[in-house]
């Protein structure tokens, strides 16, 4: 057994949070699916929503891994892809000065940092119109929930809304059962909630596959609800701004780039052995 100590970042991008390692420290392929969850195990490990792996190559170009709690590979992170940014910035693997590129598991994302410190990432979407394959009408609903529609946004997620208030309604129990319905194959979907709090602002709740629960925001999942939302209510400002758990975010479409803006910030630096 091989047992090497590795320096890792915790980083946070409104509550969403994450543990960071670059491929100075190890080759990605020393990460088990083991490892990764116990590293992210808020017991046993450093605790986090997921991982993320980051990695330049000789083209100076960014590559980023994202790894969910639970030890499986996600195709991307919105959120994570904020929080890479930053990380990158700081350690030299980009110039905050410019926009860059981030290369994640569904394509290029493009980046860059704003005045107010905060970071703005675009967002891949196939086609923002779409409202998916899924028939919503065959999955069981129940008020004070209505559906709003699904949505590819690098991974799958399905958001519904209700007028009562967002933090009472018994969405938690909802989620999970909707997480898991069939009609969203063996890898089930990410399950947002919406309340309108204004013509350009709505409230949002994000219950994640692979961390099976829910978290303080999702870079994805606010997208997804953004555009759902502008789709229903048929609106052509395509400016929202958008309540978390874990603070406020933006979502915006500039000159056809859907693009995710807030808040990132590197917690702390530490080491920690692992092994293989």
């Amino acid at each position: 057994m091989t047992k090497r100590m590795i320096t890792f970042a915790k980083a946070e991008a409104t509550g969403n949070d994450f543990i960071i390692i670059n491929s100075r420290e190890i080759p990605r392929e020393f990460l088990t699916t083991a490892q990764i969850k116990r590293l992210c195990s808020r017991r046993f490990g450093i605790g986090a929503d997921g991982l993320i792996f980051l990695e330049s190559n000789s083209q100076k170009q960014m590559r980023m891994y994202y790894f969910n709690a639970d030890g499986s590979e996600g195709e991307m992170c919105g959120n994570g892809l904020r929080a890479a940014a930053l990380y990158a910035s700081v350690i030299g693997f980009c110039s905050k000065r410019q926009e860059d590129v981030i290369i994640a598991g569904d394509g290029e994302h493009r980046f860059f940092f704003n005045p107010d410190d905060t970071v703005s990432v675009e967002i891949l979407i196939k086609d923002k119109n779409a409202s998916g394959t899924i028939d919503l009408s065959k999955i069981k609903i129940e008020e004070p929930f209505k559906a709003v529609g699904f949505l590819e946004v690098g991974v799958p997620h399905l958001v519904i809304e209700t007028e009562e208030d967002i933090e009472e309604v018994p969405f938690l129990k909802t989620a999970k059962q909707l997480r898991n319905d069939p009609l969203f194959g063996g890898k089930g979907t990410n399950v947002n909630l919406i309340r309108k709090i204004g013509d350009h602002a709505i409230r949002v709740r994000t219950y994640e596959r692979g961390v099976e629960g829910e978290t303080l925001s999702c870079g994805t999942g606010v997208t997804a609800s953004a555009l759902l939302f502008w789709k229903k209510y048929h609106k052509k400002n395509r400016h929202l701004q958008i309540d978390t758990k874990g603070g406020k975010l933006k979502v915006s479409e500039e000159k056809g780039r859907i693009v995710l803006t807030g808040p990132a910030r590197i917690v702390f630096v530490g080491q920690i052995t692992i092994s293989n």
